[in-house]
């Protein structure tokens, strides 16, 4: 069970183990629910503690394998815990929370910008770049400015689960031309900044704009004849 999507804000839960794989990678288990995020969409995993019985165990990085919708959370050093262990799952919460801050900065550059989307990725906790299908013309001030103008009235974040046939009605709810929300369950996920954009999307993030803090369009790169990439770094 997964409790990213409804309780974004939560830091931490008690769970139990119900896998462990050792590989050539390290260890990684899943668990019967997780506040963990697995990377994707351009997101980071999530990274944190797991404490079993006093022993800390370091998370550093948290997937999804698809095909068997299976959320892994990669464990540091060799020593693995035992499937039906009682534990406590525990969020980074500073990078999580600034992770958050960053993707909902994404999509009100999107929205900015308003121009098809070829690449996006958030490299770090505070700084993400989206390559846009345009011709670069858009002035990085005016850019800034606008963002920042949106952060600052305090626009409410919120998401809901619609029909995958909305999607196929509106498929301009599909921002990234290169990735294609994941199909097949019946609903997609829809993040809305109301009256500034709506887009399928699967990330996490924070509940009003004002919590983004301030964004720098750091760098307008040209990329091809027609793929601009834009770099945005958040203040903390």
């Amino acid at each position: 069970m997964t409790l990213y999507w409804d309780e974004p804000y939560r830091r931490d839960i008690c769970t139990v183990i119900t896998q462990v794989e050792t590989a050539t990678d390290g260890i990684k288990i899943t668990c019967n629910q997780t506040v963990f995020y697995p990377h994707g969409g351009g997101q980071p995993g999530d990274t944190g503690q797991l404490i079993i019985n006093g022993h800390t165990f370091k998370i550093i990085n948290t997937t999804r394998e698809r095909e068997h919708n299976i959320i892994w959370h990669h464990l540091q050093g060799d020593v693995a815990p035992a499937v039906g262990d009682m534990a406590s799952l525990i969020l980074d919460w500073q990078r999580r929370h600034q992770l958050m801050r960053t993707h909902t900065a994404m999509h009100l550059l999107c929205a900015a910008v308003n121009a098809p989307v070829t690449g996006s990725n958030i490299s770090g906790p505070l700084r993400g770049r989206i390559d846009f299908d345009n011709d670069g013309t858009t002035d990085k001030m005016a850019l800034e400015e606008k963002i920042n103008n949106w952060v600052h009235a305090d626009v409410p974040v919120t998401t809901r689960w619609v029909d995958e046939k909305e999607l196929d009605d509106n498929p301009s709810l599909v921002r990234t031309l290169s990735v294609s929300p994941p199909r097949g369950s019946g609903t997609i996920r829809l993040v809305e900044i109301a009256g500034i954009d709506l887009q399928a999307c699967g990330g996490t993030h924070v509940a009003r704009t004002e919590e983004i803090g301030t964004a720098r369009v750091i760098k307008i790169e040209n990329k091809g004849r027609i793929n601009h990439r834009v770099i945005v770094e958040l203040t903390d």
